[in-house]
């Protein structure tokens, strides 16, 4: 069995409660782990098969943090099956709820 890894940034917690929530749906719940960004960087990530990692919008920008970290692990993430997923208020509305149509999503991929 595959071990999955949940890395959430969040600031009011809402991306936290996504992140515990997508880990529910594992069929071994055992082998997902799910850790804030801050405890991410202190473990190690080869030991995953699968990182998902979600961030929250705060005006308008996804945090530092989670940059430095992606770019710091770029080599390793490309190496796994990987997703992100970010919690932003804009997604709500239908025009600009897609990966393609988000702006937040799109300025994310042109790291």
């Amino acid at each position: 069995m595959s071990s999955s890894l949940i890395i959430y940034a969040s600031t009011d917690g809402h991306t936290k409660t996504i992140s515990e929530y997508i880990a529910n749906f594992s069929r071994d719940r055992n082998l997902v782990k799910v850790i804030s960004l801050s405890e991410a960087e202190k473990i190690d990530l080869y030991k995953f098969d699968k990182i998902i990692i979600g961030a929250s919008i705060r005006y308008g920008k996804h945090s530092k943090e989670l940059y430095k970290f992606i770019n710091l692990n770029k080599n390793i993430l490309d190496q796994k099956k990987n997703a992100f997923f970010s919690v932003n208020v804009v997604a709500r509305k239908p025009e600009k709820n897609s990966a393609e149509t988000n702006p937040y999503i799109n300025k994310f991929l042109r790291i």
